[in-house]
């Protein structure tokens, strides 16, 4: 028995009494199917669609997670979904595809190194060359404060390694060490100025943008910002962040406590310590607000929930030893200074 579409012969791989298994050969057309055995035909209307098959041309070598993925090739527009290993790629919204061209987006759980399968009419077209997914760093929080040269700062985030590079406010950082999700840097020259960004970046990969208060003083928000921040914490104020926070007031207590050991200190002196000992305790007001939106219901985020309440107590004592600091300095004024006693209490 033979078959066809139109004039083009399908290649018969298997045939039994009730079912035939065919392969269409390049160039065939959706038609009517027709068999012939022994000079008898027999047509099926409307008959067959003939898809064509999808071809993966070319992809890159290496492609960082998350991020994303260009590929080329024929009848991409026809794939209905597309995996690399165990993770599944969606395309990207932000990039025009084409039957030639699409752009995928790699998420952050894709590892390892595989062939890229697009599934299309049921079937599964795989890449010849493998595709292998690099972790692009990812930063979660950032302190930056003034040093005696330049600046110094501490950077948190995922996928940190001796080859990661920095830059903060558009100017590279020299990386001073790499433990774990914890990188050191210095920096020419004084913070940036306003909202800044760091990237970090692992060989060709990017990790996405943090922003941040380059005149905080190693702080996450500036002082300017914190009234607005009290009725409306921000979303992206992460539980690195408000750790790294609260490294950087405890070394205001420890300057506090320095300055209240030397004698003869100004009124003017101790207001201003005093000031940024309430712009302290703004801040962990802030870091506790957020820390309580942060958290969620139910048993999977346990965990998760555990951690947020540790750095909440940990805040919640902060901000007592910051109004036992700000009543120390408070005493400390020097007697008899009336009008320095007003100024300060304003």
């Amino acid at each position: 028995m033979s078959f066809k579409i139109g004039s083009k012969a399908l290649k018969v791989v298997s045939a039994e009494a009730g079912s035939a298994r065919l392969v269409a050969v390049k160039g065939a057309k959706s038609g009517a199917l027709v068999a012939e055995a022994r000079k008898r035909k027999a047509t099926l209307e409307p008959g067959l669609t003939i898809h064509k098959a999808p071809v993966i041309s070319s992809v890159p070598a290496s492609v960082g997670a998350p991020g994303s993925l260009t590929v080329s090739g024929k009848e991409l527009a026809d794939v209905g979904s597309w995996r690399l290993g165990a993770a599944t790629l969606t395309l990207d919204p932000s990039a025009k595809a084409s039957a030639s061209k699409v752009t995928l987006l790699v998420p952050a759980e894709a590892s390892g190194s595989a062939t890229l399968v697009a599934t299309a009419h049921g079937r599964e077209f795989a890449s010849k060359k493998e595709v292998t997914v690099v972790r692009a760093p990812t930063l979660t929080a950032i302190a930056v404060r003034p040093a005696k040269s330049g600046s110094e700062g501490v950077v948190i985030g995922e996928h940190l390694t001796t080859k990661t590079t920095l830059k903060v406010g558009g100017k590279a950082a020299k990386v001073r060490s790499v433990e774990g999700e914890r990188m050191t840097f210095t920096l020419a020259g004084a913070p940036p100025k306003g909202v800044a960004a760091a990237v970090a970046k692992t060989g060709s990969f990017s990790g996405a943008p943090l922003e941040f208060d380059g005149d905080a003083a190693g702080y996450r928000f500036a002082a300017s910002r914190l009234a607005g921040l009290l009725s409306a914490p921000p979303s992206d104020y992460s539980l690195a962040a408000v750790r790294l926070d609260l490294e950087q007031s405890e070394a205001l207590l420890g300057g506090v406590n320095e300055a209240r050991a030397l004698a003869g200190s100004s009124a003017g002196e101790i207001q201003g310590r005093g000031l940024r000992l309430a712009e302290d305790l703004g801040r962990m007001l802030v870091a506790e607000q957020a820390l309580c939106a942060s958290m969620a219901k139910g048993k999977a985020k346990a965990g998760e929930n555990t951690a947020l309440g540790e750095a909440l107590r940990a805040t919640h004592r902060r901000a007592s030893e910051l109004v036992g600091a700000i009543e120390a300095l408070w005493t400390g004024l020097p007697s008899g200074g009336a009008a320095e006693r007003g100024a300060a209490r304003g």
